[in-house]
């Protein structure tokens, strides 16, 4: 799955996922104002009062990642007060959170609520997760963050939100503040290596 919005035109939804609570005063969709890379990027915009606090969101769910070593990787651009979750999760019931990020409102990126580093505001900054599937899961990930200057942080074995996650069927990000605030993501890539 790969996927940088430069055919989706200005103003459009991306194709082949599921948005919702992206109605006015929140959006979700394609725009030119800024981009990682090329022209387009995906722009969150969150407002106050929406029925859930976690909208606009968007997911992917057609995917079915058993095997290998998940690697998912995107560029992020966080503006003040926006509030970020990006989660994987697979289809059981009640499902089981794989690798898992918030970014605050103040920029401190977390994981498990485990503070890690503070992320750049008003800056893309690349983020990439590996993780065991299948019989090679041990509850765990490894992250690596690219700021723009070229300085790469990483964390090692970060523990994953649920400890047999072990497939990847549902991937998303989530808008998370109760009030105005935006933030893009750009180059998303969800793929496996054996």
């Amino acid at each position: 799955m790969e996927e940088n919005f430069e055919k989706t035109p200005v103003g459009k939804q991306p194709a082949n996922c599921v948005i919702s609570g992206a109605d006015a005063p929140a959006s979700l969709a394609v725009t030119a104002e800024t981009a990682a890379s090329g022209r387009h990027s995906l722009k969150f915009v969150d407002a106050a009062g929406l029925s859930q606090v976690w909208q606009p969101h968007l997911y992917y769910r057609n995917i079915n990642f058993a095997r290998g070593t998940l690697q998912v990787s995107f560029d992020l651009r966080v503006e003040k007060g926006a509030i970020v979750t990006v989660e994987c999760r697979d289809a059981s019931s009640p499902y089981r959170v794989g690798p898992s990020l918030t970014v605050t409102a103040d920029g401190q990126l977390m994981a498990q609520k485990k503070p890690l580093m503070q992320a750049p505001q008003g800056q893309w900054f690349h983020v990439e997760a590996r993780c065991p599937l299948g019989r090679e899961a041990n509850g765990s990930y490894d992250l690596l963050v690219k700021l723009r200057n070229g300085e790469t942080k990483k964390f090692p074995a970060l523990p994953c939100g649920h400890k047999d996650f072990n497939r990847l069927q549902w991937f998303g990000f989530m808008s998370n503040a109760n009030g105005p605030a935006v933030y893009y993501v750009d180059n998303l890539k969800v793929t496996t290596v054996k």
